[in-house]
Parts: structure tokens; sequence; C-alpha cells
């Protein structure tokens, strides 16, 4: 894109953990006949070393002199931390402080402080003079003192999503949908917006996954009285599309007004997009200087995740839900929730220091589920006899659930006709968000709520057995899933009114479960003879899945052990989602397959 420059080409390089160690620079594009002559250049290069648990020691990051005629060293960093901790104490930089108003320059000694388990309380340099935090590790409040004081006050919901911020008596309010995806934000008391009324400022667009946001401000205070009649009012410029990368990285925003263009001056040939803002990233999040245009602010960069510019300016600090990133030194703010079942790696280092191949936050649990004391009507008559409902096989369907949001997903499949006349139907549902605690156990009230809310819908009140299945493969499960959904419910375009038949024997809810979780090529698939519901689950208990057991009476959740490296082909307890072509035997924060429990439990518990 023009307005940040020439397009180039960044080469990384990984040590044997696959830890990002190093960045190179390539130019030398030729845009018009799109021929590549590569050429090295020093912009932009890093190189990081790190101490046995993952803690960066060293970071040497250069600027943007090719084209900017700015120094070429930006940092030239030396990490100290606290004696036998992973904690932060300061950071040394070896470049003049004056090279560049973006990044960390040196910090005096004791530059960080935190609270007993490990959450940043002060950063002086920033001056951050306090932070407070929630029991569930979110931040409370943020207390600034530079210049006018600055003071950031945070609430969530009872999910654990954020629904508002106030920023010196200006408040944002989000509204979500039961999934936790932002629908819409609302601001009160922002004199530049509509003298301060409450105002609609954003409603996000979604397809799949977020394409922008339709910035349009609406005054819900002075509305004013509509006319008579239909009022139809259609305006351009207030729609914002953003183009992103592999890991969500928003590289560009267009809007919806398309620009004419012209070779001769006397007629349009072509268009081309109103391009609101573009910008390149280091490896860990921080834009690089001279590579970054916005003409209006957007809320969301590295990764997708909204920018928490009010904490260290603008584009260093990133709110992944769970906890903040600061870029510029590529750590988190707060220590891992899981780090019970991480002991090899650092609390506090981001996406196990490759952040290139990986993204914070895949899901990555199933569920195998059967109610065993379902009946199936064998839908056979006689005359006015109808057979009984017959009992022992039960009826299966399968939970899976998103590690980044905690929301499960419920996925069943039966012989339930369509509009059309078709039997054989794919159904889901939402049941809610699954909650992990500081221990990185499921809260007792999550996982009772989601298996009461399926006993009830699906399993006529009844126990639920299941099998808890450790997977890292949470979007083929997913898009697989959704792919049989899409395929039995007229309307879709995916429809298949040819699909294979319901079968009791060959093609049913249990076999249905089975296939979603075989997805996951490293699962163990039990060889099944019998392919009743029951029969099915209780194959991938056996081999070595842990047991999952829902009393309705007490309404209560029983979750067993299980035996990861039995579960696992070849005993394989260490899958990976790899987003780049470099690859990694190695797992992101969230994916538990490292350890050897199911990952609602780090030891047998009862919920």
């Amino acid at each position: 894109l023009p307005k940040v420059g020439e397009p180039l080409q960044y080469n990384y390089s990984y040590d044997l953990l696959n830890r990002i160690i190093g960045m190179q620079t390539i130019r030398n594009l030729n845009v018009v006949t799109n021929n590549w002559t590569p050429v090295a250049v020093s912009d932009f290069g890093e190189t990081v070393t790190y101490d046995p648990n993952g803690n960066i020691l060293h970071y040497n990051r250069n600027g943007n002199a090719t084209w900017a005629g700015q120094s070429l060293n930006m940092d030239q960093m030396h990490y100290n931390y606290l004696a036998g901790t992973n904690k932060l104490d300061n950071i040394k930089d070896d470049v003049d402080l004056a090279a560049y108003t973006t990044d960390i320059d040196s910090q005096a000694d004791g530059n960080y402080d935190y609270d007993a388990i490990g959450n940043l309380v002060k950063d002086q340099q920033s001056s951050i003079d306090d932070i407070k935090w929630t029991v569930y590790g979110k931040i409370s409040d943020i207390h600034k003192t530079t210049g006018t004081a600055t003071t950031i006050h945070y609430t969530y919901d009872g999910s654990g999503n954020r629904i508002s911020k106030t920023v010196n008596g200006v408040l944002t309010w989000y509204v979500r949908d039961a999934t936790g995806n932002v629908m819409s934000i609302y601001t009160r008391g922002d004199n530049s917006v509509n003298t301060g009324h409450l105002t609609q400022i954003e409603t996000d667009i979604y397809g799949s996954s977020r394409l922008g946001i339709d910035e349009s401000k609406k005054d819900l205070e002075e509305a004013g009285a509509t006319d008579n009649g239909v009022l139809f009012n259609f305006q351009r410029g207030e729609k914002v599309y953003e183009l992103g990368n592999h890991l969500g990285n928003v590289l560009s925003t267009i809007g919806d007004v398309k620009l004419p263009g012209s070779s001769n001056g006397n007629e349009v040939v072509d268009y081309t997009p109103k391009v609101q803002s573009a910008g390149d990233y280091y490896p860990f999040g921080m834009q690089e200087p001279g590579r970054t245009f916005s003409s209006a602010g957007y809320r969301y960069g590295f990764n997708g995740k909204e920018n928490d510019n009010e904490i260290y300016g603008e584009g260093n600090a990133y709110d992944f839900g769970e906890r903040i990133q600061d870029p510029r030194i590529g750590r988190w703010l707060s220590v891992d929730p899981l780090q019970a079942k991480y002991p090899n790696e650092s609390p506090y280092n981001f996406c196990l220091n490759s952040p290139i191949a990986f993204k914070d936050g895949d899901g990555r649990d199933a569920i195998l589920i059967t109610f065993p004391d379902y009946r199936i009507d064998p839908e056979i008559k006689i005359g006015t006899w109808k057979a009984p409902k017959v009992g022992g096989l039960g009826h299966a369907g399968i939970m899976i659930i998103d590690n980044n949001t905690g929301r499960a997903t419920y996925y069943e499949y039966g012989r339930y006709k369509t509009t059309d006349g078709t039997k054989g139907l794919v159904r889901k549902y939402d049941v809610g968000k699954i909650v992990f605690g500081k221990d990185g156990k499921a809260t007792e009230e999550s996982v009772n709520a989601a298996m009461g809310k399926i006993s009830q819908k699906s399993g006529e009140g009844g126990r639920i057995k299941g099998a808890y299945v450790i997977s890292d493969k949470f979007k083929e499960m997913k898009d697989y899933a959704d792919q049989k959904y899409n395929e039995s419910n007229p309307g879709n375009p995916q429809y298949d009114a040819n699909r294979p038949p319901y079968s009791l024997l060959g093609n049913n809810c249990g076999t249905f479960a089975a296939d979603v979780v075989n997805q996951d090529p490293n699962v163990d698939q039990p060889s099944i003879y019998t392919p009743t519901p029951k029969n099915i689950v209780s194959e991938y208990v056996e081999e070595g899945n842990a047991e999952v057991l829902y009393d309705p009476t007490t309404k209560k959740t029983t979750i067993g052990e299980g035996d990861e490296s039995d579960a696992k082909k070849d005993g394989n307890t260490k899958s990976t989602t790899n987003t780049s072509t470099q690859q990694s035997n190695n797992s992101t924060r969230n994916k538990k397959a490292t350890n050897t429990k199911s990952s609602l439990n780090k030891s047998k518990m009862k919920t």
C-alpha cells in the first residue's frame, strides 16, 4: 500500500524450541511487473534471546532508516528479573531515548511491581501508580498520573466478558451476543460525539467472523420525531471493512466508498477502495514506525484484538479477553490462569514466544455425550398398534468448547424430519460458557449448568455419560459439525437433499459424534463393532479419555482422570495448531494437550 510504503517480505528464524529469535526484512518487489528481486535490508530487523524459562533476556529491534531517515537502532533492551521469579523488574535500553518515541526506554530499578499472585500493579515509567484486579484475574481499575490524572475503570459480565470501560468520566458500553462477540458499542460523556449524549458509535459487521464496523453515530437522546410515511436513509462512508492475515492481524481497513480512477482524465475506467488505515507489526505486535497509517482510529489491531490505547498509548496494549498484552516487550501484564499446568514455561510469555506461528486462544475441548436411559421410538405401527420405545441403546451428541471464549455448543444428529420431509437432521444450540478458574479447573456452576441444559433439552432430563476428549482441533471439529448442520437443514446454500440417510446401525447420532471427534487425526479411534450410541462413548472412555458423569437428581457432574497418552495415537500428547509454515511440537497457552489429565480438571474432581 502506498500509504505505508513499498511491499516488504519478512523472514523469521527460530531456535530448537521453535521460539522466534530473529526477523529480517526483504525488499525490491516491482509492483508493475510483479517481479521479485529480493534484497535484504536492516530496517525492522530483530534478534531475541531467552532464559531457560522462556523469559526474554535481550531484545534488539531496528527501526525505519531506509525510508524515514531515522536511526536504524530502535531498541537494545536487557530484561532484568526479580531473583528466583519470572517477574520483570526493569528493562535497560542501550539506545538513546530520543531515537524513537513509541518504544520502551531505559527504566529505573524496580520499575515494575506485582501483587502476591504475580499480577502487575505498578509501572513507574508509564506513570501507572496502581492497578487493581478482580478475584477472577481481570483488571478493575488503573490509576495514572501523567499530566492530568487518568482513572480507567472496567466492569465484566458473569462470563468474564468486558461490558463497560470508563476513562475520566467517558463511559463505553459493550453489547455482546450469547457467545461473547461484540455486537454494538455505546458511549456517553464524550463531548466530541453528539455533545456527550448517549450514542451508539459502532455496530460490528459479521460473516463467519468479524468483517468490519459500521461507525455511524446514532444519538439516542435527541433522535427527534419521525415523519409520517416511510423514512429511508442510506449513507455511504460509515462502514469500515478489515483485511487481515492468518493471525487475525488487521493489516488494513477500507471504507464502503469507492474512488473513481481515470487514465486520460476524461472518463472513469476503474475504481479503487478508500483506504482508512494500514500497518505492519513486529512479531509480538508492536506497530512498525513509518509503516502505520490511520485517517481515523480503528478499534482492533494485532490478532484482531481491541486496542486499549489509554493504558500505554496507541497500539501498545491489546485486550485478549483473559489478559492484557504489552507488544513492546512481548509479555502479558498478568500470569497465565493455567500456569500450574505448565511449570516449564514462564506464565508471562506470549504464545510460547512463537507469535508468527501461533495465536493465543484456540479452543480445544470436546465431550462425547450419551444419554444411557434414553429410549428410542422404533416408529413401527401395525394398524392401531404402535411399538413401544426401546431402551438400552441411548442417544448421543457432542459438546465442543471454545477455550478462547469459553462458549460451549452442543450438536446432535437424529431422525428428525426436515421442512422438506426428509429425515436425518443435525441440530445445535448454545449451552452457555465454561468458566475456568485460576487453578485451570472449570467452575462447578458452569459445568453443571451446561450439562443440566443438555440433559433437559436433549436427554429427557436423564443421566449423562460422556468421554472427555482432549484435542487442539477445535476449528476442524466445529467446521465439520457445522458442515453437516448446513447439509441437513433446508435453506442453507450447502443443503443436500441426497445426503446419506439416517441409519440406526451405520449412520446414527453416535457415529456422527464420533466423526466430529475424529477430525483430529491424533485421537486414537477405537474399534467399534456395535455402533450404538452407548457403546461408542464407552469405547472412547476405554481408550483413555476421561469419563464424564452427570446426575440429574443432584445436578452434579463427576469427571474422571483419564490417560491422554493412551487416548492419543503413538502417545502423542503435544498437539499443535500451526498458523504458518513454521512447524512446532509446542502448544499455545490455551492448548492443554501437554497435560495428561482432562483439561477441565488437573486431577480427579467432583463439580
